[in-house]
């Protein structure tokens, strides 16, 4: 990872290691921009979820979601009718909002934001 203060910041996909978050199974994670990086106003996560990988019904109270489809399909369930996203597709969860997140193929690929960033560290969300 290449950061530089009061300058931009560039990260590879491939320099920050995978987490799975709490009440998430067979997810791989890569935080690739939040506070650790300086970004106080968001935080940015590729995710990647394996045939039979899911996100149990949760909700976040300090923050909101976007989710943003990159390959695969997914079928969401929560505040509101289920839906299925394919690449292209957009879903936006704001604070309090619960949901859950099923992969329907083989593997799916999404963008994370959230915003403000999560407070936990990699490490913290692995103890979950």
């Amino acid at each position: 990872m290449d950061k530089t203060i009061n300058q931009y910041i560039k990260v590879s996909e491939t320099d920050v290691p995978e987490y799975c978050p709490p009440k998430h199974d067979n997810t791989f994670n890569r935080r690739l921009l939040g506070p650790k990086e300086g970004s106080m106003q968001m935080e940015f996560i590729i995710g990647r979820m394996k045939k039979g990988g899911n996100a149990s019904p949760h909700l976040h109270s300090a923050f909101d979601q976007v989710m943003y489809m990159l390959e695969g399909k997914v079928r969401v369930t929560g505040d509101g009718a289920d839906v299925f996203l394919v690449p292209g597709d957009l879903i936006y969860f704001p604070q309090n909002c619960m949901h859950e997140v099923d992969v329907q193929t083989e593997e799916a690929k999404f963008i994370v934001l959230y915003s403000p960033p999560r407070e936990s560290s990699p490490e913290a969300v692995n103890k979950g």
